[in-house]
């Protein structure tokens, strides 16, 4: 017997890998994630919500159907930030990192994207003074000297602060591009 109105399901029912979960309990517990993935590739916190919220509007009508729907969801948002990011201008100096040439291959653009949100994320995660100072060496082309006439720091403690921020930097790039 067909099921009536009264006994269908609010929810699509568990995927496996999720088990006992709806869409609205997957939601909930992979929605902050998800967020830091999209704004970390994208570097922009409404785009971030767009996207992930996109996902979602895709994963609803399949929600039984896809094994692991937590990994789809992982996958689903890294390619709609990356086509974000191909689709917009790049507006700041780091976006020109994102700027290929119009031979490079397809996969090399995805990583080349995938590495502008890590290093987003992580300049992100600096405190702001040591994000001004890359800002300034960067972005604004500076020297030294240069750096230290603006931020009143000595010559020598911009060289120290800058040296140990690029290797967190570095560090903090290695921990997400491996994980």
């Amino acid at each position: 017997m067909p099921p009536t109105t009264d006994t269908l399901p609010t929810s699509p029912p568990p995927a496996s890998g999720v088990a006992g979960s709806s869409l609205e309990q997957l939601f909930v517990a992979e929605e902050s994630r998800l967020l830091r993935l999209a704004h970390g590739v994208t570097g922009d916190f409404a785009a971030a919500q767009d996207i992930v919220q996109d996902a979602f509007l895709r994963l609803h009508p399949r929600f039984s159907e896809v094994a692991e729907p937590r990994a789809w969801l992982v996958t689903v948002v890294r390619r709609l930030a990356l086509d974000h990011l191909r689709r917009r201008k790049p507006t700041a100096p780091v976006d020109a990192l994102a700027e290929t040439p119009a031979d490079e291959p397809a996969h090399r653009r995805d990583e080349r994207a995938e590495s502008l949100g890590a290093l987003r994320l992580c300049l992100a995660d600096l405190p702001p003074r040591d994000r001004e100072l890359v800002r300034l060496k960067f972005d604004d082309g500076l020297d030294y000297a240069g750096i230290a006439a603006r931020t009143g720091l000595s010559v020598g403690n911009v060289g120290y602060r800058l040296h140990h921020t690029l290797k967190r930097l570095s560090a903090a790039m290695l921990r997400i591009q491996g994980a």
